[in-house]
């Protein structure tokens, strides 16, 4: 029988959330609060992996919980508040997994990271702002496959000026839909000084 973590003020848990060391590693792979499959796809982080659906636990606000504190003293280091409502499902004070996913507990945080089986992509911007380079994940079988829309959304919502890289993007949404592997560090925006004033976009 696996073993609830003691409770914090304000949750009771029905699942434990990870913490520590394994929570900064499992950080480092999201992106927005979401990790791909594949990034969580060992059996050392399967058997983390909680189900849709699944109760992790009862939580009621500080605020909500007024009636119930009475005059009784509560470590405030021990508060914790709950983060990323998006990827949970609350039935009265009852919080289910909006997905699969897994619960952490970190900085006086409890968050649930959702793991997403679509093709994704993760844009990081050099320090200029005039280069992005990317990461793409493919779809799980079934899944909604990554598309040049998503890309350019995706890079334009870093608020860059480049020219983009429109040949390497169809090459690595190419390699990554067909072959269903990871690339990494693709050029997918490059180039050009903005206009004062304007955010020196390309028309396309």
């Amino acid at each position: 029988m696996k073993i609830i973590e003691q409770n914090i003020p304000f949750f009771n848990f029905l699942v434990s959330p990870i913490s520590g060391e394994k929570v900064t590693e499992l950080l480092s792979k999201t992106n927005d609060g979401i990790v791909h499959y594949l990034e969580v796809n060992s059996e050392e982080w399967l058997s983390l992996v909680l189900s849709k659906e699944t109760h992790l636990f009862n939580y009621k606000s500080p605020i909500e919980n007024l009636e119930n504190v009475g005059n009784d003293t509560i470590d405030e280091s021990m508060i914790h508040s709950l983060e990323d409502l998006h990827s949970l499902k609350k039935i009265n004070d009852k919080f289910f997994a909006g997905s699969d996913g897994i619960l952490v507990k970190y900085d006086k945080v409890i968050k649930f990271v959702t793991i997403s089986y679509n093709g994704i992509c993760h844009v990081e911007v050099s320090q200029d702002k005039k280069t992005a380079t990317a990461k793409f994940y493919p779809a799980a079988n079934e899944r909604i496959q990554l598309t040049e829309n998503d890309v350019i959304s995706i890079i334009k919502g870093k608020n860059i000026s480049v020219n983009l890289e429109m040949i390497e993007i169809h090459s690595a949404l190419d390699y990554v839909n067909k072959n269903k592997e990871v690339l990494d560090q693709v050029v997918v925006a490059k180039g050009k000084e903005p206009k004062l004033g304007k955010e020196g976009w390309t028309e396309f």
